[in-house]
């Protein structure tokens, strides 16, 4: 499906998510929020914070817990329901809260996989110049995370799979040296 039809869509576009939930393969669909329901998850996640004596400051886990949760009991819909009417796939926040299925891993992921959806569902610019990203893997060489989290979910992604193309690339070349020891297998210097 293309960009301009799911833009034209706004806040029914939607898009698959396969994940594991207590040794079941499930398929549910995420979508973005529209201003209204984001005003409402913030409000609720402010007072998942508050009720638990903790004040709604971003910083907080608490509210980042909140504000997950509640996007994900908003933005979550059965794959199997028809577009122009999503139902929700969770009955509420506390449900996902209260389940012995859903780890907080569960729950990252798929708070990641709306996160990437509704960023590719903005109009905002997503992809950074070659004198951008190089100013980006610059500042991050010494280790600094700081410019990497302060880009939208989508550039993070789109920087990924720029450094993972160069990488597979650089590893072909390596690969198709005629010498003796392009025999050997590439390893990743990630261990």
């Amino acid at each position: 499906m293309s960009r301009f039809v799911q833009l034209l869509k706004g806040s029914l576009a939607r898009h698959a998510v396969k994940i594991d939930i207590g040794g079941t393969q499930v398929t549910l669909d995420v979508r973005p929020l529209n201003t209204f329901e984001l005003a409402e998850v913030l409000q609720r996640a402010t007072t998942f914070a508050a009720s638990r004596g903790v004040t709604s400051d971003e910083s907080s886990a608490l509210y980042e817990l909140g504000l997950h949760v509640e996007t994900l009991a908003a933005a979550c819909v059965d794959h199997d329901s028809p577009e122009d009417k999503p139902t929700r796939y969770f009955d509420s926040a506390e449900q996902i809260l209260s389940s012995a299925l859903l780890t907080p891993e569960h729950i990252a992921f798929l708070y990641a996989h709306y996160e990437m959806w509704a960023d590719e569902c903005s109009p905002r610019e997503k992809e950074l110049g070659p004198a951008e990203f190089m100013r980006l893997i610059a500042s991050s060489h010494g280790g600094d995370i700081g410019p990497f989290c302060s880009l939208l979910p989508g550039t993070q992604w789109a920087c990924f799979r720029s450094l993972a193309a160069l990488y597979l690339t650089s590893l072909k070349d390596k690969s198709s040296d005629t010498s003796p020891s392009s025999t050997q297998k590439p390893t990743s210097p990630i261990q």
